[in-house]
């Protein structure tokens, strides 16, 4: 299965769901909150 066809419209939330890295897959060891914005939507929600 790919999903390259759905990274060009897909919100950084989605794109980091379908495994797209904003810095080249650095960011798994130790991510910054551009590599996780779905960490950062939680907390700004309050749910994390």
């Amino acid at each position: 299965m790919t999903v390259a066809h759905y990274m060009d419209t897909a919100d950084p939330i989605r794109r980091q769901l379908l495994g797209a890295s904003p810095n080249g897959g650095f960011g798994y060891t130790s991510p910054a909150d551009e590599d996780v914005p779905l960490k950062v939507w939680l907390e700004q929600h309050q749910l994390a």
